[in-house]
């Protein structure tokens, strides 16, 4: 937009949205990978998957811990459905574990992937 060249060696992260400046329409991916690390006081490594129906968290550092919500059916996030057995909640569940652990190893993420 600025007609500026983007520098050897700088890496840009995030979307175009130019487009959508100009009044088009684009194709966009409403998911979002997040990640959060705590070192004093509580000790966390929080990795997250969300999209526009479900969220997963994931800590890597405090094993168990991990959340799944349904964010259609309680978009205040009150409904953990982590450990329910039903095969919607498992399948999004293991999705989004994946689509997590791909991230990471994407982005050189060397936190315990034993989750």
């Amino acid at each position: 937009m600025a007609n500026v060249e983007t520098p050897k060696g700088v890496v840009i992260r995030g979307r175009n949205f130019l487009p959508l400046l100009r009044g088009e329409t684009i194709t966009w991916d409403n998911d979002l990978y997040a990640e959060y690390s705590m070192k004093h006081g509580a000790q966390t490594h929080m990795r997250a998957w969300r999209t526009p129906k479900w969220k997963l968290m994931l800590d890597f550092l405090n094993e168990g811990r991990a959340e799944l919500y349904n964010l259609e059916t309680a978009p205040a996030e009150t409904t953990n459905l982590v450990n329910l057995k039903d095969p919607e909640s498992q399948r999004m569940r293991n999705l989004l574990i994946t689509r997590i652990v791909q991230r990471m190893r994407e982005i050189g993420d060397m936190v315990n992937l034993s989750e």
